[in-house]
């Protein structure tokens, strides 16, 4: 590390040493009686966020020296800035997950447990309320069992490479990559692999992360190895793709169901555009040429039905989502519970009134998640959508003449993988003709049948 590495990791040791005085003065301090395990624990959490501070620094330090002489080297190629990249050995994410679990679940457990000793358990009683303190414990022993289960999927399947064919990946064009990892076992039902464009706004608790971009599919084959299964795929970017850097991030999650703990891996993507060189004078792969909307039969999980009309266009029938259903009513009882024991134990009217509110938000958008069907009649002359609710029923009439676009877009995730919806757009405006498509390529090949049906280009 040079000069100004050292001074960083110099700064930060003065901002930490406050940190570690005072947690070993009041580990020093204790004294066996009432407070001692509290003591204890305040001084280990103040020590253990000093330490952090000093080795995180220098940490990043090291890492920050090492890009920097990659940058110097190649200062037009910002796919060669990290190590990992430049080596086209991309190192899984998994442990520096891991580290910052870990690191999260100590420290609230060292703030929450004394809560336990600290707890007037003689006015429980008389106070039913104050025993809502005990939840902060309990969310700690769930954290340490998380990351307890973390620590053994690491131990077991060890760090994954991603290797791929050519950097960086470049938008328009389709990538071949292999992933090499220690599983000794093949999962019977194959690999998942997701590759996911993100966008994150905000910064600090108020950041937010967005989905923009996702290809989900899944490898039923792979090489046996002697250090364990190699996953080969291949995955087509589209054109007008986001690039990372700044807020866009791109990464590759890999997971597989196999007896006991299960695998998974996560992998940073570098797609850049190449300086120089234009889309046109790349072998396009996204769209895939070979898709015809018109050959299209929809996958048997995606609850669409075609149909043609009299009319000479066509009807589309999408069903709910059909995912996700005991998760939303066991939120439903969890979030429910919360406002009962609110009003039971007397809280603030207006809290309860917020939190129902939000509440019923809640409600209205699961019912449509649940119970939303829609129905989509298309040809020439008109577009009608009807879309139907357990509870609501509404119809829109479209003239085609006005339709400007149709297109797709993320409407919402379930554990992870997006959910896609149909838009038309037109000068009214916009409406959502389908909502809740599970795979992409159905959503596209619905919005393409719909084009053809309309006449729209």
């Amino acid at each position: 590390m040079g000069k100004g590495s050292w001074a960083g990791v110099g700064c930060a040791s003065l901002f930490a040493l406050p940190f570690c005085a005072a947690g070993i003065a009041t580990i020093f301090s204790a004294q066996q009686g009432e407070q001692f395990a509290i003591r204890i624990a305040a001084g280990s959490a103040f020590l253990l966020t000093g330490l952090a501070i000093i080795f995180g620094a220098v940490a990043l330090s090291r890492a920050t020296a090492a890009s920097f002489q990659l940058r110097k080297r190649y200062p037009d190629q910002p796919w060669m800035w990290r190590q990992d990249w430049a080596s086209n050995a991309i190192s899984d994410q998994g442990s520096v997950l891991l580290a910052v679990l870990w690191f999260f679940a100590v420290i609230w457990n060292l703030i929450t447990f004394p809560l336990v000793f600290a707890m007037p358990w003689k006015e429980v009683h008389q106070q039913p309320v104050v025993i809502v303190i005990f939840l902060f414990p309990a969310i700690g022993v769930l954290l340490v069992a998380g990351v307890l289960v973390k620590t053994v999927q690491r131990l077991k399947y060890g760090g994954s490479i991603c290797h791929i064919d050519s950097l960086p990946i470049v938008p328009g064009r389709a990538f071949h990559g292999e992933i090499s990892t220690r599983l000794r076992e093949l999962p019977e039902r194959g690999f998942e692999l997701k590759v996911t464009c993100s966008r994150r706004t905000g910064s600090g608790k108020n950041s937010t992360s967005t989905i923009i971009w996702q290809e989900v599919q899944t490898v039923l084959t792979a090489t046996p190895s002697y250090e364990g299964a190699r996953v080969s795929f291949t995955v087509g970017i589209p054109a007008d793709a986001e690039l990372s850097g700044g807020a866009i991030s791109w990464r590759l999650e890999v997971s597989a169901a196999v007896p006991g703990i299960d695998y998974s891996a996560s992998f940073d993507l570098p797609v850049f555009a190449i300086p120089g060189q234009t889309i046109d004078s790349m072998q396009t792969a996204w769209p895939a040429p070979a898709n015809d909307p018109l050959r299209w039969t929809p996958a048997p999980d995606a609850r669409i039905a075609i149909s043609a009309l009299p009319s000479g266009g066509e009807e589309y029938r999408v069903g709910p989502a059909a995912t996700g259903c005991f998760g939303f009513a066991f939120f439903l009882l969890i979030w429910f519970g919360i406002i009962g024991a609110m009003t039971f134990f007397g809280a603030p009217i207006l809290l309860t009134i917020v939190f129902s509110a939000f509440g019923l938000l809640i409600v209205a958008i699961g019912v449509d998640w649940i119970t939303g069907r829609s129905v989509i009649r298309a040809d020439r002359n008109a577009l009608a959508i009807e879309r139907t609710t357990l509870f609501t029923k509404t119809k829109r009439d479209v003239n085609p003449k006005e339709i400007s676009e149709i297109a797709t877009i993320i409407g919402g995730t379930n554990n992870g993988v997006p959910l896609y919806h149909v838009v038309v757009r037109s000068g009214d405006g916009s409406v959502n003709a389908a909502k809740y498509i599970r795979m992409k390529s159905d959503a596209e090949m619905l919005a393409a049948r719909m084009r053809i049906a309309l006449g729209v280009s």
